[in-house]
Order: C-alpha cells, then sequence, then structure tokens
C-alpha cells in the first residue's frame, strides 16, 4: 500500500521492519515474494549439484581406474573454466526463463561436490572393512551401497 507521507521512511520497531521505498510502499512485504522464489531456487540448485557432483565422485572414487580418470578431468574442465561465464553461456545457449537459469547455475556448481566425494570414498576404501569385502569377493559395484556409502553420507541408512 502506497502512502504519500511515508516517502523513505526509516527503520523503526513501531512500523516498518526495513523502511519504505520511494512512492511509501513497505519495503519488506515487497521482499517476501522475491524470497520465497529465491530460496526455492537455492535448495533446488544444491540438491541437483549434490546428486550429480555426489554421483560423479561415487563412480570416480569407487571404480577408480579409466573412469576415475574420464570423470575427474571432465571435473577439472568445468572447475578451470568461470563458473559465471561458464552458467551466462549455458543460460544463453538455453533461453531466458527460470528453468533455464536453474540448469545454467547447477552445471557450475556439482563439480565441486564431486571432488569432496571422491576424496572421501577414495579415503574410505581403504579402511579395513572396505579391504575386508573386497578380499571377501565382493566386487567393486556391490561395495558402493553397503560399504562406502553410508561412510561419504552420514544420514544413510546401515544395513
Amino acid at each position: 500500500m502506497q502512502s504519500a507521507g511515508e516517502l523513505y521512511a526509516p527503520v523503526g520497531p513501531g512500523g516498518h521492519l526495513l523502511g519504505t521505498d520511494g512512492i511509501g510502499r513497505d519495503l519488506l512485504s515487497r521482499t517476501l515474494p522475491g524470497l520465497r522464489t529465491s530460496w526455492l531456487m537455492a535448495l533446488a540448485i544444491v540438491a541437483l549439484g549434490l546428486l550429480a557432483g555426489g554421483l560423479t565422485g561415487l563412480v570416480a572414487g569407487a571404480f577408480g581406474g579409466w573412469a576415475d580418470a574420464v570423470l575427474m578431468r571432465i571435473t577439472d574442465l568445468f572447475l578451470a573454466l568461470p563458473g559465471t561465464l561458464v552458467a551466462i553461456a549455458v543460460a544463453a545457449a538455453l533461453g531466458s526463463g527460470l528453468g533455464n537459469t536453474f540448469l545454467a547455475i547447477s552445471v557450475v556448481w556439482w563439480p565441486f561436490y564431486a571432488r569432496i566425494v571422491r576424496g572421501e570414498v577414495r579415503v574410505l576404501a581403504a579402511r579395513p572393512h572396505v579391504e575386508a569385502a573386497r578380499m571377501a569377493g565382493v566386487g567393486r559395484t556391490r561395495l558402493i551401497v553397503p560399504h562406502l556409502l553410508p561412510g561419504v553420507v552420514a544420514w544413510c541408512p546401515r544395513p
């Protein structure tokens, strides 16, 4: 609601918590709708980055060899390029819109998670329980869920 008597009203306990703008509108009530969209986008970007990066790091760390080399070189490529520039290029290629912006930012967010998860998996792969499972004949693919994933994800249910 506009109020000509409250142009640029200061922040105060009895009135507007964030003050008012040049035409007397409350800044808090104008900020909250944008906050809802921004908060949801931030959570979605982190979730997609964690899923893509976590899966990449888990596969690279668990299998090693050529899979590790290829996946980590792709990750290095994304880390070597400036993230903002890549996000702008992806957004320009996909076009405007909130969904395309979401994808553009997610493309530059996942490599950080991939590096962290790969490092944790490599440390866990040298632990005695994983070595014992490997000596018992458990394949690399079957090692992932019961032995490696619970060590990487603290809230993962234990079998």
